[in-house]
């Protein structure tokens, strides 16, 4: 099973739940907002209505307060049972003694004492909401009114509007899923296009595989990136190529890490040294190829790649085979972008042969030079000889 079998869809099947999750959130929070104002808006409306209360029973509270007329106090109850969220209500006089109560349907209720100090605050409990308000007729205070208001708590809200929550709820979720399913797909259709493209490319064969989009966004970004990139490779691998043709020269050639480890050679390297590959990689070239017999040269190496990046000269170098061997060896420093040296690049030429010829050459001239000599010699052992036969005989006799 490839790949793009096994992640195929994986991001899609996940926009897929964010996009569900999301909706699914987004509804829990607006149906919290929704409670949070209709519990606001209850409360507003339930203040409001003590003030109504309070404005539409004035006058029958002044009359029972200051008149103690208890015969309006029939029509008091008809008056607060018109509104049905009213659940009771007691009338106090200032002094806090309890004057009138209602209860809804005539149920009864223990009558609580005027508080000393009532609270500024709404009180709620269970379904019931207190609320103390002072009884004001033409601007004056006459007493105080507790108004028990049933309310709506959020169980029974949820539990009034479950049906219908459910309802919009699967709705919302699959309106929600066959979004997902589009958006999800316009998402990742381009990922998956670049995938295939990625999976089938040639990086042998750069120059023929270019992606083409007419996305104006990041993908198309993207695209052009990855186009970008494959040109850069494309360059880099003819590099790599004119490289390994230039690498495999005659000469030998190896490549080493700062430390003069050894990273890679060319065939050259094994041939002309002896050493195979998995012998040498690794080692310090210095070490193993050192000139024990001339360290000064080796501190001259260094000294010069630290100051100019750059050495050449003849050293003496020891093959596998234990032989010593002239070499003419060039040395390159790699540098970083910040200037610091990454690798060093050595080639080397044996001069073995060329020495011994040299050296053979050198021979046959001493040889020539000293049989010159030796002919002049015996001229001129022949010339004395020949003027000592003179002298001895005298000219006479060497004329005839």
């Amino acid at each position: 099973m490839s790949n793009s079998e096994i992640y195929k869809g994986s991001i899609k099947r996940r926009l897929i739940w964010i996009i569900l999750l999301a909706s699914s959130l987004s509804g829990l929070i607006g149906y919290g907002s929704y409670l949070y104002w209709y519990f606001g808006n209850q409360y507003r409306l339930d203040l409001k209505l003590a003030h109504t209360v309070g404005g539409v029973l004035a006058q029958n509270f002044a009359k029972i307060i200051l008149l103690k007329d208890i015969n309006i106090a029939a029509d008091t109850t008809s008056a607060l049972a018109s509104f049905p969220v009213i659940k009771s209500m007691v009338l106090y006089d200032k002094k806090g003694k309890a004057l009138y109560e209602y209860s809804k349907n005539g149920e009864s209720f223990k009558v609580l004492p005027l508080p000393d100090v009532l609270p500024k605050e709404v009180l709620i409990t269970g379904n019931l909401l207190k609320l103390y308000t002072p009884v004001l007729y033409h601007n004056t205070k006459l007493g105080y009114m507790l108004l028990n208001i049933r309310v709506e708590t959020i169980k029974e809200i949820v539990k009034d509007s479950a049906g219908i929550l459910m309802i919009v709820y699967l709705l919302m979720l699959f309106v929600s899923y066959l979004l997902a399913l589009m958006f999800a797909g316009k998402f990742t259709k381009p990922i998956l296009r670049l995938v295939s493209f990625l999976e089938n490319i040639d990086f042998a064969n750069l120059t023929k595989k270019r992606i083409e989009t007419t996305e104006k966004n990041e993908f198309g970004k993207l695209f052009e990136e990855v186009d970008a990139m494959l040109d850069r490779l494309d360059i880099y691998y003819e590099a790599q190529k004119i490289a390994s043709v230039a690498f495999e020269i005659q000469n030998g050639m190896y490549i080493t890490d700062k430390k003069f480890r050894i990273l890679r050679l060319n065939r050259s390297f094994a041939k002309i040294t002896g050493y195979k590959p998995e012998e040498v990689l690794g080692k310090n070239s210095l070490v193993f190829r050192a000139d024990n017999k001339n360290k000064k040269i080796y501190k001259d190496i260094l000294k010069s790649l630290k100051e100019h990046n750059y050495w050449s000269g003849d050293i003496q170098s020891c093959y596998k085979d234990g032989t010593i061997h002239h070499e003419n060896v060039t040395m390159q420093s790699v540098l970083s972008d910040s200037g610091d040296v990454k690798n060093y690049v050595i080639s080397f030429m044996d001069l073995s042969l060329q020495k011994e010829i040299e050296a053979k050459l050198e021979h046959i001239r001493r040889f020539d030079t000293l049989t010159g000599l030796l002919n002049r010699d015996a001229v001129l052992e022949y010339v004395q000889n020949s003027l000592n036969t003179l002298r001895g005989e005298g000219w006479g006799a060497v004329i005839r």
